[in-house]
């Protein structure tokens, strides 16, 4: 029987083949899939343009690869809102059957689960309107309160001197 984990890294893999193919074909889903009649995907919902609320309802550009792929799959996709912190974790406890959500593939969390690399992306920080503390870079941080989102890369992405405990 195929893991949740492995379906994930199917899942993502399918993803990629989503985003780059012209003609799409059907997929055969695992059994428990096809018999809930659904794919349900752990995403945190606060990441736009990848997922996002408008309203009560989930969008954005991993919304529409989870439905493109369930679609594919010849069910429906159900987003399940987990926060990030934990969203492997969920996986992990099969409280969905794979993660898409903005997520950098690292070594650490390559040793929990299997990635697809569909998008990449970098690190930034944002600053209050009209950069009233004229910060420019890492550097010119130091010494500034600032805050990330738990569990995610951008903690990492300041330094072990600048993390706080």
């Amino acid at each position: 029987m195929i893991s949740r984990i492995r379906l994930g890294v199917a899942v993502a893999a399918l993803a990629a083949l989503v985003v780059t193919a012209v003609a799409y074909a059907s997929v055969t889903p695992p059994s428990y899939i096809k018999s809930a009649g659904k794919i349900v995907f752990c995403s945190d919902v606060s990441y736009p343009p990848e997922e996002s609320y408008q309203g009560s309802k989930a969008v954005g550009s991993d919304v529409d690869i989870a439905a493109a792929l369930a679609k594919q799959m010849g069910v429906e996709s159900e987003i399940k809102n987990t926060g990030f912190d934990s969203i492997i974790l969920a996986l992990k406890a099969k409280r969905c059957d794979a993660i898409i959500s903005g997520m950098n593939d690292t070594a650490t969390r390559r040793k929990q689960v299997d990635f697809t690399d569909y998008l990449k992306v970098g690190q930034s920080f944002m600053v209050k309107k009209g950069n009233p503390e004229h910060i420019t870079s890492l550097a010119s941080a130091a010494g500034k309160t600032v805050a990330v989102e738990a569990g995610t890369t951008d903690r990492d992405f300041l330094g072990p001197s600048r993390r706080s405990s």
